[in-house]
């Protein structure tokens, strides 16, 4: 959640010490041409970005609606597939070393040098006896072997015979069970291998060479085992060894597909093949004979790789600093090797952190990981197998393995290797000098003197680890997941081992990890995970802050590692940190993280935490002023007491959900999602069979805090959470739930009349979102919580209505099946507690199903779907689907599939065909019950026993319905008219394709009808299915990189990012800059306009625009900064281009029917092309879209351009669908080549009831760039303001008024607000008092409505208010003007009759500037006009006539008019779809005004094409063309 992070205004710091300098030669040709351009526009002489100017005031305005939350989806990473850790570990336990030497005598087919390689173990059998020798030599290979792995079992064979090496693998495999198996021949005293691959042994009186066949070898040591061939012409049994396994593998196959019992008694076909070997050198090739080498050279670089490395780089003559080092010399080098700080381990700890490296940057990451990390003897080998084949290539021989392995003798990081022997070899020779001096002057035994004083000599480390850190650092500050990975990764994981580089091995790392999951992944791979957890046993702070972001950010991208970091403490050392006051907000965050995710779905973490005392560490520092903090501790707490019922009463004692409701109204919108999320798993972590009633009343009182606090939360991440949540407890309750579901349909269907008449809206309001919320909540609240679901003796549910209630449902409908049948044991029934509760719940979910972010709405549908398809008991659906299937011959899956048992069985009733009779059918009774009461039911109903067979009685005794026009009787009447025709199987297509929806809308009643394990994953839904990612969202914080967390969807987001960086040579920060500079240019060209208006040097007589939209506009707005006009009517928003006068396209604002748009705001104007647009309708919703304005949006969810004739059949229009939005472009718009895609930015119900009046204002809203709020009126009697910033109500001022409010304005800094109402009089507010005491001042002097009224800086003469009334009569209206200090109106003057709309301009001119623009007609005419005035006394400075002939002006019925907030430009909209722009006249170069173009209105096409050069040359200085 980096969003959290950022601050809530990005500023520019020292930015008049900025210049371009170099920086701008770094932009691509576009911008920099762009740039240019608009430098030399603005005649500026030097690009410089600093000084005092304007533009430094769009800086300071702050973005709205730019969190991450609104940016980009609320999706999760996800986890990574767990690559890194070995399926299963091996360990290879036994060892067999055989040893074909036969000292003394060579074998026939080698002809030997002179002299010759002899030094087998570096011992020299000539040096002793050949019975003393060989087992000398086996005794030195055993324990060379030992230094990998002391823990293995080694058995010595010794010249053996075929027998002998028989009984020795049989007996190792046994032993080792299904252990690796280690087989090291070395067969320098036998003939090579034959062509066969057969190897040679001895017979017993070693008078003969007796051939083993690799075939009866392998299947001695069958599998997993590890070969090591140590003899010429190796290759050849490396290859038949294959050849071996592959037709192994073919008689396996062919016998497995004949069933043969013989091949389950074979080894897996892939087993053989798996077997790892390792060969001398190639099936052509014998073994070096170099008299200075030894004999088991490859050997020897198996087992003792430093003695041998030092050795061949003395014998190549590679030492540049010390030429005269000598192979006696290297043969002295001191310490230990185990011993680091020794010169013989440091250099084995470099060649094994080479080595490493070499292998890890060429091997592909699952060979490495077999090779280099499941075993540590073979891990060992294949590193030194490396150094081998560096060596033995130099004299010609090629070493093989299988698997085969890439040839990296060449590789660079060899140099490296070189390099540091060359350092550490420097200071041999002064080391035996000062030893050879010490043993001179002293009698002890000069051999043992040596050794000692050379192992205690201090040598100076080489700097092979701090160079390849500082490599490693390089790469960092270059490096980018497009890039390959650094070689260095697997240095810096054996740098761990050491404490003196252990600091900043650890910060590099972290910073490596913190680019994203790839980096994670590959660290991973590399093995650092029992580094970094053996790490956690130490005591050192340094390490705290770096050790726990690691393991933040693993346990963020793979949760696998929760068994390993439990089974060693690991969560004590986290819980340390949590509980450290001296550790940051940043450091204690991670830390919590951590905790949380090890405990997340994993029980014996959840126990381990709970006897830690974790919940009270968490609840203690739930407050915590740091909101990341917050946000974590209390998702922390809801993975405690998820499914562990243990845990969930610690926090009931600790009064956790207390607390947690409290969070509710926190001011981050994420912790109030997590504290929702919490509360959601403390609800659902006790299963229905453990209940109590404790539990239950907790739960309860937990769901309705849930239901009040956040139902009207202003963010969807918070209410869709709580739908989350709320499905614990449909199912803990489920019963409960499904008789209230169908006690509310049969109210539904039954009568209209059960409902009460809402005080909201007309009852002809079309079914609006508000007056259906209002006529639940009104049952509920004045009826104590609506029908009530009773339990009876035998622990069944039916549905009864409360006390008091029985004899209004009585009277209103006495017809209506579940009052009927409730209200006869009414008096005698008890209702449950609870009961109210679930009503409520259920009203809830229904409320939510028409919020205005669709993504609400539909996770609300959904849960409602369910609960009215499980309201049907078994049978009855049983009979339903067959009754479909055989009527209507549809192929619908088997019934029983989609049979479901309540968690509590539920007694529900059945509608018979009459609606007067009633029966219960509970699920546990027999078919023939249930049988006979249907047929009961179907005789007093009058319904003749012969169409029993029909779809008639079935589908009217149990087809589910869920509306007025049920699926009951719409397939009651096909089905009848089927059955007339006779047509019962084979339907007219008339008939199919009537039947098609209510197919569809079935096919959805079986699917919500299936069992949840059938259609969910269990581990990441819920019980109803119903789940989101906001938990994985919130851990992108650790999981996702640092370039991914910061990459925003608009350049403005990004240059914001940039700024609060430093990063001021940024793309997007000059990119922004220069849209400021035009932004400012904008302003000053304007007030300069605004001037020559107020001095009379200009008349605003000129129509720029003329057009028509497609419907009677609403409300119009002008952008502030683009040639752009929003036009609104009911049901959408229309974009239009003023320079081109045409339609750029339109949007479907998704407010239903009838409830129309009546506010439009644009927010983060400042931004251009980049602003959202924000949209009241009168449902009381707001909504905030983007990319309405932006010719570069394209659809990043799919889409396209469509035929003219697809959507809504406008063949002048053509259509873009996307995954957010539909929008509309017209086909002659310039833009209409680009792919529009409109994005719901955000969505909530500011209001949920309205007043009803006979003339209605709607929802008015009222946006503050700078405060980040909105004041939000209309049909209500408060004035409410709403912080967009934490999406939270800020206080509802009181109107004092009994009408409705019809105009909004609200000074620039914020402070007062003034609302004009429907009773005539102005109210002034003061938002910095409190709401009871903000209103300070009452206006009455207008007689009716308000038009408008606009609050007015001026220039040192403090705050006043213009507004005019609305009028209806001859009698002619009025503009007066208020200055705040004053009780009466300071100035006054007439408008025109039929007064009917009034915009003001935003910006004042001096003292006592404005220009006032009202709409008036004649009483009786026709003739409409427009008259702009100006100054106190309302000197008419235009007007906007309707003008006869052809040629001629024409003002429709004008309903709004809307002032550009800067320019002298106003727009009007007419009640028939006419629009217009109006500005001044162009000057000319006299100062007289220039000829204008001729507007023809009668044919606005036209029009708007003479326009277009109007507008340019008035109002191109203004609006340059946006980046």
């Amino acid at each position: 959640m980096s969003g959290l992070r950022r601050g809530s205004k990005m500023r520019v710091t020292n930015s008049s010490q900025l210049s371009y300098g170099n920086g701008i030669w770094n932009l691509n040709d576009d911008t920099r041409a762009e740039l240019a351009k608009s430098l030399e526009l603005m005649s500026i002489p030097r690009p410089r970005i600093g000084g005092n100017r304007k533009p430094q005031e769009d800086w300071s305005i702050p973005l709205a609606f730019c969190d991450e939350r609104h940016i980009e989806d609320v999706l999760g990473l996800g986890t990574i597939s767990n690559c890194w850790r070995m399926k299963e570990r091996m360990k290879t336990v036994s060892v067999a070393l055989v040893m074909c030497l036969r000292i003394g005598i060579d074998p026939p087919d080698v002809i030997k040098t002179h002299p010759c390689a002899r030094l087998e173990c570096w011992i020299d059998p000539q040096s002793m006896s050949a019975e003393k020798a060989l087992p000398a030599i086996g005794s030195a290979l055993q324990k060379q072997y030992e230094r990998w792995q002391p823990r293995a079992r080694y058995k010595c064979s010794l010249d053996p015979t075929s027998d002998e090496i028989k009984k020795l693998c049989t007996t190792l495999r046994r032993n080792a069970k299904d252990e690796r198996v280690l087989f090291h021949y070395n067969g320098h005293g036998v003939p090579k291998p034959t062509e066969n691959g057969e190897i040679w042994v001895f017979d017993r009186g070693y008078t003969q060479y007796i051939p083993l066949s690799i075939a009866e070898l392998q299947k001695w040591m069958s599998a997993p085992s590890l070969f090591v061939y140590d003899c010429s012409n190796a290759g050849m049994v490396v290859k038949k060894f294959k050849d071996y396994a592959e037709g192994l593998e073919r008689e396996y196959d062919l016998l497995r597909l004949q069933q043969n019992h013989f091949a389950q008694s074979l080894p897996p076909q892939n087993a053989i093949r798996n077997c790892i070997q390792l060969a001398a050198c190639s099936a052509d090739q014998i073994l070096p004979m170099n008299a200075e080498l030894p004999a088991d050279l490859f050997t020897s670089c198996l087992t003792t790789p430093i003695r041998m490395a030092l050795r061949w780089y003395v014998l190549q003559n590679r030492s540049r600093l010390v030429p005269a080092i000598t192979v006696d010399m290297v043969d002295k080098v001191p310490g230990i090797l185990n011993d680091r700080r020794t010169m013989l381990g440091e250099l084995n700890w470099i060649l094994t952190a080479i080595t490493d490296t070499i292998a890890w940057n060429t091997l592909p990451r699952d060979l490495f990981q077999k090779l280099f990390r499941q075993d540590l003897l073979v891990a060992s080998l294949f590193r030194n197998f490396l150094l081998a084949e560096r060596i033995m290539r130099s004299y010609d021989c090629v070493p093989v393995s299988s698997p085969a392995l890439p040839a990296t003798y060449q590789h660079p990081m060899w140099q490296a290797w070189d390099y540091s022997l060359d350092m550490s070899l420097s200071q041999l020779p002064k080391m035996l000098e000062s030893v050879a001096g010490t043993v001179a002057s002293d009698s002890v035994s000069a051999a043992a003197a040596t050794t000692t004083l050379l192992t205690q000599q201090q040598h100076k480390p080489v700097p092979f680890f701090a160079q390849q850190l500082t490599a490693f650092h390089v790469w960092l500050k270059m490096g980018f997941e497009t890039r390959s990975p650094p070689e260095q990764l697997p240095i810096v994981l054996q740098v761990l081992l050491s404490q003196v580089h252990r600091l900043r091995a650890l910060e590099l790392l972290t910073s490596f990890l913190d680019i994203g999951p790839w980096a994670v992944n590959l660290a991973l791979s590399v093995g650092i995970f029992p580094y970094v957890l053996k790490l956690l046993q130490s005591n050192a702070r340094e390490l705290r802050p770096l050790l726990v972001y690691i393991w933040a950010k693993i346990l963020a991208v793979d949760d696998t590692c929760q068994s390993d970091l439990l089974r060693d403490g690991g969560h004590k050392y986290f819980l340390a940190i949590m509980s450290d006051p001296h550790m940051s907000a940043d450091e204690r965050c991670a830390a919590v993280f951590v905790i949380a995710r090890l405990v997340r779905k994993y029980p014996e973490a959840q126990e381990a935490a709970l006897k830690e005392n974790t919940i009270t560490l968490c609840l203690s520092q739930i407050n915590e002023p740091d909101a990341t903090l917050r946000l974590w501790i209390t998702l922390c707490l809801g993975h405690l007491w998820m499914n562990h019922s243990a845990s969930r009463w610690c926090g009931v004692r600790n009064n956790a959900h207390e607390k947690l409701i409290d969070l509710l109204t926190d001011s981050s919108p994420e912790v109030r999602a997590a504290a929702v999320f919490s509360l959601g798993t403390f609800i659902g972590s006790i299963k229905p069979k453990d209940r109590s009633e404790h539990a239950n009343t907790v739960d309860h009182s937990v769901a309705i805090s849930l239901l009040n606090a956040v139902s009207r939360d202003g963010s969807p991440l918070v209410r869709k959470e709580l739908l989350v949540a709320l499905q614990w407890m449909v199912a803990a309750f489920e019963s409960a739930f499904v008789a209230v579901a169908a006690a509310m349909i049969e109210e539904e269907e039954g009568s209209a009349s059960l409902a009460y008449n809402s005080p909201i809206l007309p009852s002809n309001a079309g079914g609006g979102t508000l007056r259906r919320i209002a006529t639940r909540v009104s049952m509920g609240s004045r009826h104590g919580g609506g029908l009530v679901p009773v339990e009876n003796k035998a622990g069944r549910f039916h549905v009864t209505m409360p006390m008091g209630v029985g004899d209004n449902m009585r009277r209103v409908s006495s017809s209506s099946s579940i009052a009927s049948q409730a209200l006869g044991s009414l008096t005698s029934a008890v209702s449950i507690p609870s009961a109210s509760t679930h009503v409520r719940l259920y009203r809830g979910f229904e409320a939510l199903s028409r919020d205005p972010s669709p993504g609400v709405a539909e996770m609300a549908k959904t849960l409602l779907k369910i609960l009215r398809a499980k309201r049907y008991s078994n049978s009855t659906f049983v009979t339903l689907v067959s009754a479909v299937q055989n009527s209507c011959g549809w192929n619908l899956a088997p019934p029983a599939l989609y049979l479901h048992k309540p968690l509590v069985e539920a007694t529900v009733p059945l509608v018979s065909a009459s609606r007067g009779h009633h029966h219960y059918y509970r699920p546990g009774s027999s078919d023939s019950e249930h049988e006979e009461q249907v047929k009961y039911n179907t005789i007093h109903a009058g319904v003749s026993p012969s169409t029993s067979g029909t779809l008639a009685r079935p589908l009217r005794t149990s087809m589910p319905s869920g509306t007025s026009s049920s699926l009951v009787s719409r397939l009651s009447a096909i089905s009848s008219s089927a059955i007339s025709s006779g047509k019962t199987r084979r339907l007219s297509p008339t008939l199919q394709q009537a039947l098609s929806p209510i197919k569809t809308e079935m096919e959805d009643l079986l699917l919500r009808r299936m069992p949840s394990s059938a259609t969910a994953d269990p581990t990441n839904k819920g019980p109803l299915n119903l789940s989101t990612e906001f938990v994985e969202w919130c851990a992108r914080t650790y999981s996702a990189g640092k370039a991914s967390r910061h990459r925003a969807t608009s350049w403005c987001a990004s240059a914001s990012h940039a700024v609060a960086m430093g990063d001021l040579e940024s793309d997007a920060y000059y990119r922004r800059e220069l849209r400021f500079r035009k932004n400012a240019r904008v302003r000053s060209d304007a007030a300069v306009e605004r001037g020559r208006v107020m001095d009379g040097q200009t008349r605003l007589e000129e129509q720029v625009m003329a057009a028509r939209n497609l419907w009677a506009p609403t409300v119009m707005r002008l952008h502030p900064y683009e040639p752009v006009l929003l036009v609104a009517d009911e049901e959408h928003l229309s974009t239009w281009d003023l320079v081109s006068g045409t339609r750029l396209g339109y949007l479907e604002n998704q407010n239903p029917p009838k409830l129309g748009i009546t506010a439009v705001e644009v927010v983060n104007a400042q931004e251009g092309v980049g602003s959202l647009v924000m949209i009241g309708s009168r449902d009381g919703a707001v909504r905030v879209w983007a990319n309405l304005t932006d010719a570069d949006a394209t659809d990043a969810g799919g889409g396209g351009l469509s035929s003219p004739n697809e959507i809504d059949g406008r063949p002048s229009l053509m259509a873009y669908s996307g995954s957010k939005g539909t929008i509309r472009v017209s086909a002659e718009s310039s833009l209409s080549g680009h792919q529009f895609q409109p994005k719901l930015v955000t969505a909530w119900q500011i209001f949920s009831e309205l007043l009803q009046s006979t003339r209605n204002a709607g929802v008015l809203l009222n946006w503050n760039q700078r405060c980040e709020q909105v004041a939000a009126s209309g049909d209500v009697r408060v004035i409410r303001l709403w912080d967009t910033r934490r999406e939270l109500r800020i206080a509802d001022l009181p109107t004092g008024a009994d009408c409705c409010v019809t105009c909004l304005s609200r000074s620039q800094d914020g402070n007062m607000i003034a609302a004009g109402c429907g009773d005539g009089t102005v109210r002034l507010f003061d938002v910095r008092l409190s709401p009871s005491d903000a209103r300070v001042k009452v206006w009455r002097e207008h007689p009716s409505w308000v038009l408008a009224a606009m609050l007015h800086e001026g220039d040192g003469s403090g705050l006043r208010v213009v507004s005019g009334w609305f009028v209806l009569s001859s009698v002619p209206g009025e503009v007066r003007i208020w200055d705040l200090r004053q009780h009466e109106s300071m100035a006054c003057f007439q408008g025109g009759e039929l007064m009917s709309a009034m915009a003001v301009h935003p910006q004042s001119i001096r003292s006592s500037g404005w220009i006032i623009a009202f709409k008036s007609s004649t009483a009786g005419s026709t003739n409409h006009q427009i008259s702009i005035h100006k100054g106190l006394v309302g000197e008419c400075v235009g007007t906007y006539k309707y003008y006869e002939g052809f040629m001629g002006q024409r003002i429709g019925p004008v309903s709004c008019l809307s002032f550009h907030d800067f320019n002298v430009r106003l727009a009007s909209g007419s009640s028939d779809t006419t629009l217009g722009v109006y500005g001044p006249k162009s000057l000319g170069a006299s100062g007289t005004s220039a000829p204008s173009a001729t507007v023809s209105s009668s044919n606005c096409a036209s029009s708007s094409a003479s326009s277009t050069s109007s507008y340019s040359s008035t109002c191109a200085p203004s609006y340059q063309t946006p980046l």
